[in-house]
């Protein structure tokens, strides 16, 4: 099923990237080319190397034709697939396990990214992956610290937002009662790994930009949602940043970041008023998927286009509505076998705590949407056992993590 969905929306949805897929895109078309790490000529740190470095590949083997982005989908899919299946079964038993990978694999966002030239879905398939390590190979000895810190620089290579979950793994070692001069230890030696692994990219950096940085787009991602005019969600004040065009991308970045420092320094009520709504626009929206294929094609139908927002919001509503009912659940969760599973509510709340910082979009619920899915299926299972639809299955019954 997850296989017939993706190749309809192959045949039927024409798509042409815009916009971030665009620069993506782009800068694999340079590196293929072996014109290096550049956007339209120009040397460029505006995003991390990851995912442009894999399409590149394809494009180096196969032309540079952006339907490739496909097969870096379809991988990626099947590792979303499989990894969800794992974690869940693991934390919960197979019934869980189930639900949770039927609704991921059919889930219509996804589905409609898998063939989007971006960094989301690779990202997120990279992140259930060190999951699914870092569970199964708990206590974790120096070579599988060294597997994982590795495999935390080349998320952050992917997508910048995950710099910080390596204080977040030893959180997680904690919460499972690793010994603490283990634990010690094993912090101290992710940590350097971890440095280790993405001291290449920032010295290239510093050799074009003159500074040490991972990126350069933390500064306008900040202040898009920390200035005068910030709404809490997408706003891009364009006509603020035509008056900086004769700054490179890394002067343009420390700029805005002083700003952003100066807003919030000066005024931190209204910085603070702006969290509802960037709250909002990460949790009730979903439509960034369904408006990649819009932007950059004039061919689709209005009936199209309602239809696919109409259903990606309302399987995301019906979604939501279960995850609330998952959260409310938590409060008698710990009255029974498996207790809290704290490792996705921890990724959870890393997650949300970053949009907060920034702003809210439904792209980065990316990472949060597998833990959804999985709580849900919890949810949904457990309804349906007290229930007695479910007959000799009874509540609680879900495997222990």
């Amino acid at each position: 099923m997850a296989a017939l969905l993706r190749f309809i929306v192959f045949l039927e949805l024409p798509y042409n990237p815009v916009m971030d897929a665009r620069w993506y895109h782009a800068v694999a078309v340079s590196l293929a080319a072996g014109h290096g790490f550049s956007f339209i000529g120009d040397l460029t740190a505006y995003r991390p190397p990851g995912y442009p470095f894999l399409l590149s590949l394809t494009y180096r083997l196969l032309g540079s034709n952006f339907y490739w982005a496909w097969i870096w989908g379809g991988v990626s899919t099947a590792i979303v697939i499989l990894t969800t299946y794992y974690i869940a079964q693991r934390q919960y038993g197979a019934v869980v396990a189930r639900l949770a990978t039927i609704a991921i694999a059919v889930y219509p966002a996804l589905v409609l990214q898998t063939g989007q030239a971006m960094s989301d879905l690779a990202f997120l398939a990279g992140l259930l992956l060190l999951v699914s390590f870092i569970l199964s190979s708990f206590p974790p000895r120096l070579l599988h610290v060294a597997i994982i810190g590795i495999a935390l620089g080349l998320l952050t290579l992917t997508r910048g937002v995950a710099i910080a979950l390596v204080g977040i793994v030893p959180v997680i070692w904690l919460i499972q009662r690793m010994e603490i001069k283990r634990l010690v230890t094993a912090s101290v030696v992710l940590g350097l790994i971890f440095v280790i692994s993405l001291t290449p990219w920032m010295l290239r950096n510093y050799s074009v930009f003159g500074r040490f940085t991972l990126g350069t787009n933390t500064g306008i991602n900040a202040y898009i949602g920390n200035n005068p005019r910030a709404t809490g969600g997408y706003d891009l004040d364009a006509p603020r940043l035509a008056r900086e065009r004769h700054l490179n991308e890394s002067e343009l970045d420390q700029v805005l970041l002083r700003e952003v420092v100066a807003f919030v320094s000066t005024h931190p009520v209204d910085a603070f008023l702006l969290l509802p709504g960037k709250f909002a626009n990460l949790y009730l929206l979903e439509t960034s998927a369904a408006t990649s294929f819009f932007q950059g094609q004039r061919t689709y139908s209005s009936l199209k286009k309602y239809t696919l927002y109409g259903v990606t919001q309302f399987c995301y509503l019906a979604l939501l509505i279960l995850f609330c009912f998952r959260v409310l659940d938590l409060f008698t969760a710990t009255n029974r076998p498996q207790g809290i599973q704290w490792v996705g509510w921890i990724l959870v709340s890393y997650f949300t705590f970053l949009a907060l910082i920034f702003f809210g979009t439904d792209r980065f619920r990316l990472p949060i949407l597998p833990w959804m899915l999985i709580e849900s299926s919890v949810f949904l299972f457990r309804t349906v056992a007290r229930s007695g639809i479910a007959k000799g299955v009874p509540e609680g019954t879900e495997k222990a993590g």
